[in-house]
């Protein structure tokens, strides 16, 4: 009997490798590309708003009319008759000083002084008798003008005593009594009874007396890139680490143009005043301030970062392919009219906006700037704009298909839209 052997059917391997080719094709072509090619829009509309352009700074709280008081003489201090935050009034005592040196040297000045007044006297009887000797040639010329110069020099003795008892008493009954010069406040006492001071070179501070509390100064250090934008007169507000949620107010009193170089950078000092009727800012306070270079009330304002979104490559493309059927059915423009076209659009007082019309076609409008604060821009002027339309404020999508706006010429041939 004959056997019948099965046929082995083959594994069809050229259907799996078409396959494994086929479908990465495939996938790539349509679905990847359809999925890349989905494009969402933010979009937002012009904004009315207050507009204000500032610059910050820091600067040290000061109060107004600050008086150094310190000592003329040397010695020990005997008693302090103020303490900090005491009021004080002109001429008040504020301390005095130890008066026994003092006295000691006031007697001393007024013995010398009569001791040179016993001389001066006894000179003066020389010098008549030596005259009338001399008119009588009994006294040669030498002896005649040594008594001369004589009564001079105890003339010239005479008076150093009389100023050196002077500034004795002036040093033991003014100078040992420490006098507030103004009417003020104690903001720093720096001594204590029985230490002593030495008046050198400098006069040693012993109080520090401020005028008045009811206003204050504040020293700004301002960067020198900057400082071309600060005048006196400009308003400022300015806050401080005690009091957060609070804002003051004050004005620029003085530019100074003294610089200064603070970690290799040149800074200038502005000096602002501010009202502190409230004593609620005190002298030492660090204030973050605010100064207000200009600013615009209930302006049309966009997002400054709506001048430099990305769009996709589509709309790049089908925006050229309009502009070059636009321009090969326009008429050629007179010559005055190309001049406008050489103005660049996203300079500093230009810019272009894309924006959602309401059928939901892309543009793009061109406008005019005016003030910005760093996240808003003033718009001045606008053109191109449907009513209606939405400002494209972000473009999501994947990267592929997004180029960006700001670094690519957006017109075919290189030219860019006419301006106002």
């Amino acid at each position: 009997m004959a056997k019948v052997r099965k046929k082995r059917k083959k594994f069809p391997w050229l259907l799996i490798v078409i396959i494994l080719i086929i479908v990465p094709v495939v996938y790539f072509k349509f679905i990847q590309q359809d999925t890349g090619s989905k494009v969402s829009y933010e979009t937002s509309d012009l904004e009315t708003m207050d507009l204000e352009s500032t610059v910050s700074s820091t600067g040290t709280l000061a109060a107004v009319g600050t008086v150094e008081v310190g000592t003329q003489v040397s010695g020990e201090i005997a008693s302090v008759l103020v303490d900090y935050n005491d009021k004080v009034r002109k001429d008040q005592m504020l301390a005095i000083l130890d008066q026994t040196t003092l006295k000691s040297s006031f007697r001393d000045a007024q013995a010398s002084l009569k001791r040179a007044r016993a001389q001066y006297e006894l000179m003066q009887v020389k010098f008549v008798t030596d005259s009338t000797l001399y008119a009588k040639e009994l006294l040669s010329a030498y002896e005649y003008k040594s008594s001369q110069t004589d009564l001079i020099n105890a003339e010239t003795n005479l008076i150093s005593a009389e100023i050196s008892l002077e500034k004795a008493d002036q040093n033991l009954n003014e100078y040992a009594i420490i006098r507030s010069p103004i009417d003020g406040l104690v903001i720093s006492r720096e001594i204590e009874a029985g230490q002593t001071v030495q008046a050198s070179m400098s006069a040693p501070t012993l109080f520090i007396l401020a005028e008045d509390l009811g206003q204050m100064e504040i020293e700004a250090l301002v960067d020198e890139s900057d400082i071309g934008l600060i005048a006196a007169g400009q308003s400022i507000r300015f806050s401080v680490e005690a009091y957060p949620d609070d804002e003051f107010t004050g004005v620029v009193n003085q530019v100074r143009l003294q610089s200064k170089a603070v970690s290799d950078v040149v800074h200038y000092t502005v000096i602002c005043t501010a009202d502190n009727s409230s004593r609620t800012l005190l002298p030492g306070m660090t204030a973050t301030i605010e100064f207000i270079v200009d600013s615009r009330q209930q302006v049309q304002t966009v997002l400054n970062s709506s001048f430099s979104i990305t769009m996709p490559e589509e709309v790049l493309a089908k925006l050229r392919e309009e502009m070059k059927k636009k321009m090969e059915n326009s008429e050629r423009p007179p010559e005055g009219k190309l001049r406008h076209r050489d103005r660049s659009v996203n300079s500093e007082d230009t810019g272009m906006l894309w924006y959602m019309a309401e059928d939901g076609s892309i543009g793009r409008a061109i406008v005019e700037k005016g003030l910005s604060d760093g996240i808003h821009t003033e718009i001045l002027k606008v053109r191109n704009l449907p009513e209606n339309a939405k400002i494209i404020t972000k473009v999501n999508g994947n990267s592929s298909t997004v180029k960006s706006s700001s670094s690519r010429n957006q017109m075919s041939g290189g030219h860019r839209p006419g301006l106002f």
